[in-house]
Formats: C-alpha cells, sequence, structure tokens
C-alpha cells in the first residue's frame, strides 16, 4: 500500500472539509426558507380571518340595531307589575334608558314565565333583583352571530312572552338556578365561576337538542346560537350550518383579547370542544356558543398550516438527497485521523484528542466483558494468554499511556497500572507485562510486546502506534518494535506460536515495503536486528505464478544469501520457515480442473525442513519445490490464459457502451488482481485493456456514423463514453479526423 504523503492527507481532508461546509450551507439554506414560508403563509391566514372578522362584525353590528329596536318596542308594550310601576316608560333620556334596562332584563325572565310562576318566592326575589340592576347602562358592543336576529324573532313575540324553540328544563333545575340568580354574590371571581357551572349545566342541553335537530332534519349542524339571560340562564338555541367564527386563534384576537371582553371559556363534553364568547354588556347578554361536535372548525382553520408542513417537508427531503449526491470527495474517520496525525504528530494533546474522538469511538466495537466465556475458553487452551482484537489492544496502550504520561507518573508505576487494568478488564490470571501478546485472525495483526518480543501492525494502524512508541521510550526506557507484513498471518501461525515462542524473543524483525522501512528510520525508531525483504519473496511468488521457475529460484537464491549475510543462524531458520509457509500458501491457492501431480505435497518443504543440517540442503530442498509449482503453474497456464482473456474480450463486445466498463471491471470479472490481468492481456492481445476498449468503441461509433442518422452526442452515449469532447478527442487520435468528417468524407456520401 501506497503511503500518501502529508500534501495529499491535507489535501483529502481540506476537501472533505469544504465538501462538509457546502452541504451543512445548503441544508441550513433549506431550512431557512421552509420557516420563511411557513411564517408567510401563517400571516396570510391571520390577514384573511381579521377580514372575515370585521366584515362579520359589520353585518352583526346591523343585526344588533335592528335586534335592540325591537327590544324597545317589546319594553314600551310589556304590562308591568304593580310593584314596578316605578319602572315604566319614561319621556326623557335618563328615563328611557333606565326603561329600557329595566325592560330588556324583564322580556328576558318573563320568557320563562312558564317556569317561574311555580316558584314560592318569585315575588319577593324579583323586587330585590330589579332593585340591584337599575343603575346600568346600555352598550351597543356587542359581538353577534349572523344568526342571533333570526334567534329573537324566533322565541320572541310581539307580547314578549312566548318561547317558539327551547329545550325542556327540569323544574328542580330552574328552581335551582333561579334561586343562585337571586342569591349570587356580585364579586368578579365568584360571577365568573358562577358562570362557569352555568355553562356546564346548559351544555348537555344544548348538545342534546342539536342530535334532536340532527335526526330530524337529517344532516349535521356544525354550531349552534344560544341566548342566554344576563345570569347565564338557557333561554333559547337555534342550529345553523355555519358558525361564524373561522379560525379559534382570529377569534381569540378579535374577540376575547379584547379589552372589553373579560371572559373566555372552553368546555369540553364526551370529546367534543365548545367554544364560549362572553361579550360584557351591562343590558344586553348575548352569548355566542359554537359547538363542533366533528372538529370542522380546527380542521378549516389548520388546514393551510397542514398543508405548509407536509410541502415543507417534502422540500427538506428533496434537498437532502440532493445533497447527498453531490459530487466531492469524502474521506474515512480512519483517513483523517492520519492526516491530521502527520499535520499535528509534534502535538501532543492535539494527538491525543485525535485518537480518543475520532479513531476510538471508531474502534472500540469489541466489548470483552460481554464475551467472558469465549475469553475463558481461549485462556486455558493459551495457558493464562489472552487473545483480544488488535484495535481493543492498541486501545489500551493508547489510552491508558497517553493519559497516564501526560500525568508526569513514573515508569514503574505506568507498568504496574496497564498491568493491573488488563487483568481486571479481562477477568485473566497474573500477567507479566513482558509477556502478554495478542493475535488475529487475517493479515492484520498487532503483537505487544516489550524489547524481548516482536510486534505486528497493520499499515493502516502504523501512523497512530508510532506517536505513542515515541512516548511510551521517553517514559519507560521501552521500545516497541513494529512488524508489518501482507503474510502476518503466515509468519506467525498459531501452532508455531505458541510452540516456539523462545525463539522469537531473541531477534526482532521488520518485514514491509521501503515506504515503511523509510517512515521508521524518520521516526528514529530503533531499528531492528533483520529487516525481512518481503518485496523480494513476493517477486519469487510471482514468477512461480507466471510459470517462470528460472526467476523463481534467482529470487530465493537472493532472499537466502541476504539471510546468511545477517551472520546469524537464527534468521536464516525464520526465513526459510517463512518461505515454506509461503509456498504451502500458494499451492492451497492454486486452483485447476485438471487433478494435482502425485507427490506434489510431499516436495513442498514442510516439518522435513528441520532435518536439513546445512543452507545447502535447504536449497536444493526449495529450489526443486519452486520448479515443481512453476510447471504446475504454466501447464494450465495458456489454455486458462487465453480463456480468461477470450471471455474478457466478449465482455467489452457485450458491454462497450457501459461507460463504467475499465481495466478494474474486467479483472473483477476474472477474479483477478487488476496488475497481473493487465499484464495477462497485454501479452495475448498486444494491446492494453484500456486500449482494446477505446478501439473497440471507435469501431462501433464508425459503423453508427456510416448506417444511422444519430448525432454525435447521442453516438458517444451509445458507444460508452463520458462527454461527446472526449469522444471526438479519441476519434480524431485513433482516425485522424472528427467523427463529423468521417460522417461527411466522399466514400461514404455516395453510399449514401
Amino acid at each position: 500500500m501506497r503511503i500518501m504523503s502529508k500534501r495529499e492527507h491535507l489535501a483529502d481532508y481540506q476537501k472533505s472539509v469544504r465538501f462538509l461546509v457546502v452541504s451543512l450551507s445548503l441544508l441550513a439554506c433549506s431550512i431557512l426558507i421552509v420557516i420563511l414560508l411557513m411564517i408567510y403563509f401563517a400571516k396570510a391566514q391571520k390577514e384573511t380571518v381579521e377580514k372575515s372578522m370585521i366584515n362579520q362584525l359589520n353585518q352583526t353590528h346591523h343585526n344588533l340595531l335592528m335586534t335592540t329596536r325591537n327590544m324597545e318596542y317589546l319594553a314600551r308594550q310589556i304590562y308591568f307589575d304593580p310593584a314596578l310601576t316605578a319602572y315604566s316608560v319614561g319621556t326623557d333620556r335618563a328615563d328611557f334608558a333606565q326603561s329600557v334596562a329595566a325592560a330588556n332584563q324583564l322580556s328576558m325572565y318573563l320568557a320563562n314565565y312558564n317556569y317561574l310562576h311555580s316558584i314560592y318566592y318569585y315575588n319577593a326575589r324579583l323586587n330585590e333583583f330589579y332593585t340591584s340592576h337599575t343603575g346600568n347602562v346600555f352598550k351597543r358592543e356587542v359581538f353577534f352571530d349572523v344568526g342571533a336576529a333570526d334567534l329573537v324573532s324566533d322565541f320572541l313575540d310581539y307580547d314578549g312572552l312566548l318561547i317558539r324553540r327551547t329545550i325542556p328544563v327540569p323544574y328542580q333545575q330552574v328552581e335551582k338556578e333561579v334561586y343562585t340568580v337571586f342569591c349570587y354574590d356580585k364579586s368578579a371571581a365568584n360571577q365568573e365561576q358562577r358562570n362557569i357551572v352555568m355553562i356546564n349545566m346548559n351544555a348537555e342541553y344544548i348538545l342534546q337538542y342539536l342530535q334532536a335537530n340532527n335526526q330530524e332534519n337529517g344532516q349535521e349542524s356544525s354550531g349552534c346560537t344560544v341566548l342566554l339571560n344576563k345570569e347565564g340562564e338557557l333561554l333559547g338555541i337555534t342550529p345553523h350550518d355555519y358558525m361564524g367564527g373561522g379560525d379559534i386563534q382570529a377569534i381569540r384576537e378579535q374577540v376575547l383579547d379584547r379589552e372589553d371582553v373579560r371572559r373566555n371559556f372552553t368546555v369540553s363534553i364526551e370529546g367534543k370542544k365548545m367554544f364560549v364568547v362572553f361579550m360584557p354588556s351591562e343590558s344586553v347578554n348575548w352569548i355566542l356558543v359554537g359547538i363542533q361536535p366533528y372538529d370542522r372548525l380546527f380542521h378549516q382553520a389548520n388546514r393551510m398550516f397542514i398543508t405548509v408542513l407536509i410541502v415543507s417537508f417534502i422540500v427538506v427531503g428533496v434537498l437532502t438527497v440532493f445533497i447527498a449526491l453531490l459530487p466531492g470527495k469524502v474521506i474515512t474517520p480512519m483517513a483523517a485521523m492520519e492526516s491530521l496525525v502527520e499535520i499535528e504528530k509534534s502535538n501532543r494533546q492535539s494527538m491525543a484528542w485525535i485518537m480518543q474522538q475520532q479513531y476510538l469511538k471508531m474502534l472500540l466495537h469489541t466489548d470483552m466483558r460481554n464475551n467472558r466465556d469465549e475469553v475463558k475458553t481461549k485462556l486455558s487452551w493459551l495457558e493464562c494468554r489472552i487473545n483480544m482484537d488488535a484495535e481493543y489492544l492498541l486501545f489500551l496502550f493508547v489510552f491508558d499511556f497517553e493519559r497516564m504520561m501526560m500525568e508526569d507518573k513514573p515508569a514503574e508505576q505506568i507498568k504496574r497500572q496497564v498491568m493491573q487494568r488488563i487483568t481486571e478488564v479481562y477477568c485473566s490470571q497474573e500477567l507479566e507485562l513482558d509477556n502478554f501478546f495478542v493475535d488475529m485472525d487475517f493479515n492484520q495483526i498487532v503483537w505487544a510486546v516489550s524489547r524481548e518480543h516482536a510486534g505486528l501492525i497493520s499499515e493502516d494502524n502504523y501512523y497512530i502506534l508510532r506517536h505513542m512508541i515515541e512516548e511510551v521510550h521517553q517514559k519507560t526506557q521501552v521500545w516497541f518494535s513494529v512488524i508489518v507484513s501482507e503474510n502476518s498471518a503466515d509468519l506467525f501461525g498459531l501452532e508455531r506460536i505458541y510452540a516456539k515462542t523462545g525463539s522469537c524473543q531473541e531477534q526482532l524483525f521488520i518485514t514491509g515495503p521501503g515506504s515503511i522501512i523509510e517512515a521508521v528510520n524518520q521516526a528514529k525508531i530503533q531499528q531492528a536486528d533483520y529487516i525481512y525483504p518481503s518485496l523480494l519473496e513476493e517477486h519469487m511468488l510471482n514468477a512461480i505464478r507466471q510459470g517462470d521457475g528460472m526467476e523463481g529460484m534467482n529470487c530465493f537464491d537472493k532472499l537466502i544469501d541476504k539471510a546468511v549475510a545477517a551472520g546469524q543462524s537464527n534468521v536464516v531458520m525464520f526465513t526459510l520457515r517463512h518461505a515454506a509457509m509461503s509456498l504451502k500458501t500458494l499451492l492451497s491457492s492454486y486452483k485447476s480442473a485438471e487433478p494435482l501431480p502425485e507427490g506434489i505435497h510431499d516436495v513442498i518443504p514442510g516439518l522435513d525442513l528441520y532435518n536439513c543440517k546445512t543452507v545447502k540442503e535447504a536449497r536444493e530442498l526449495f529450489c526443486q519445490a519452486i520448479l515443481e509449482l512453476s510447471e504446475l503453474y504454466q501447464k494450465p497456464q495458456d489454455s486458462r490464459h487465453n480463456q480468461i482473456v477470450s471471455d474478457a474480450v466478449q465482455i467489452i463486445k457485450d458491454s462497450y457502451g457501459d461507460p463504467d466498463l475499465d481495466l478494474n471491471r474486467l479483472a473483477g470479472e476474472a477474479k483477478l488482481s487488476a496488475v497481473y490481468f493487465g499484464r495477462m492481456f497485454k501479452k495475448i492481445t498486444g494491446k492494453t485493456a484500456g486500449n482494446y476498449i477505446q478501439e473497440y468503441r471507435i469501431e462501433m461509433a464508425k459503423e453508427l456514423l456510416d448506417k444511422t442518422q444519430d448525432s454525435v452526442q447521442k453516438i458517444a452515449e451509445k458507444t460508452g463514453f463520458s462527454s461527446t469532447s472526449y469522444f471526438s478527442t479519441v476519434f480524431r487520435k485513433l482516425c485522424r479526423m472528427s467523427p463529423n468528417e468521417y460522417r461527411h468524407r466522399p466514400e461514404n456520401e455516395q453510399k449514401m
């Protein structure tokens, strides 16, 4: 894996930051636009309701004037009791106002004459009641529903005694109401409480009336207008299909919040809402009561708001999808963290913050406390040595060492605390830190060791651990060696680790490409005693795969020569064991329809390697194995490679119109690496896969130019080119002319 430079890391990080800023900005703008639209529609709805209320008030004011005149007429026609002759109609202005008030109150009470005449103390209480109400001044500031005028004419005849539309009220209820009326406390609090009680008593009757009216008329009534006297007694009801109130909020703003309106009650009856508006008037006390059994009023008032809300969610969803599909490069948290490590590697606090906030959140997915049974099984098998995930071990060292080193604790104390933490987390027996190691399946292994051990770590995690290694050495004088290898799982097989642990304690090994070695040198980490040439080994394996046995033996000789030059026998044994494991892996990965030759497994060096007494014997054994494997790969190579290339050519012919058709896709179909497939394709066809695809697309384009009248842009799309300009460039490069020149060449015009 190529290690990106500091500038490349920084450029990728900056691209990601820019993309994130643009995405968040677009999302914020879309949310702001939605909020502004909702405010605009709410304001428009409010203005509409206000205009409707003004028109309604103007109309109801006219009805009020007509009703008042009728009441003035009724007041002049009423026959008074002899005890109340002092309140007969007068001629001057003051007497007239007083007479109108008295007549208004009297006409309302006489409407209930059929109930009041049986009450025992009627006459005595009536004198007291009228005496306490003669000082009222008549006002015309009354909120009226359109149906109120009809209501007056319906239930009040000219003599003021007949009731046409009333509902039956029990005798005991009337007696209680009249007694409460005559004996009520005039204080504001008690008056308001009494009104609430009165409304609750009358609400049941109102609902009963509406239900009876709906059954009689065969339709639902959305509301009604109710006539009450000054003390809240129910005098009459008239239903209507539209309750002239409109939006509830607008009614509250236009009516209930006015300075001359003091009472606002909402009564809930069996889940239905009754909206009550009290308008204060010292003489005429009409009350508009709207009952919505099916919440029509609220549905009509909120319809616009719900519509705007749905549209807003749709707009936000579309913008979110659009932002998600915007072109841009989003790097992974790991790559971003590596970039920041390279930029801020000298800042210890920044490093600690990055690791804890970015890296650890992504990697800490293993909680060994939830897998205690599995851990105990492995502990018994490994003789109290712990097997865990590499990332979690890295977390232990990074987190604990960073935290304790920032606290400037002594080296011995740090080692004791780390050992104690490991023991607590994994419920293991007493462990020595120097003997503590872990391994993983797959090719990425982290082996935590002291100076006497070797450590494995993947390339992706190398830069994280490198910074920690330097600081650990400064505090504890303990070095960690880093081994990077693509074949690390083969390098340290489980059975050989557990059986040959002692052989790994003498030397340190580092394997990996040159870029990693350079990074080790730049970081000034103590060099290992021997650097295993993994690239040379990879060249040997590739030569065997291609059937080139001579090149494979040449690479192996160089591999052994380097080990012998180190002057240490254990290095040679390490190299031979590793090469033997690589050859075994190569044989196990061989796939062919033909059966393997007999004895091929015996040729591959295995346990017999340990019986070799000299390096010369080991060379002969390995050279024989390399030749056998090379012949094995050589036999089916030509036919198999020809078939793979033939299949790839057929894919090109079938999918040349796909813009995503390239070398990587063909290699993926063949299940080979892009580099290996590219060399094989060029060896057989004489052309690179990219050139072959382009030439075939141009041939198909030439055929379409000759036989069809399609535009150049359409032909470019059909043949898999990403743009017309690129198509024209490739066409001119291969044909020495533009697509239009090719179409209008003389020989083509003669054919047409």
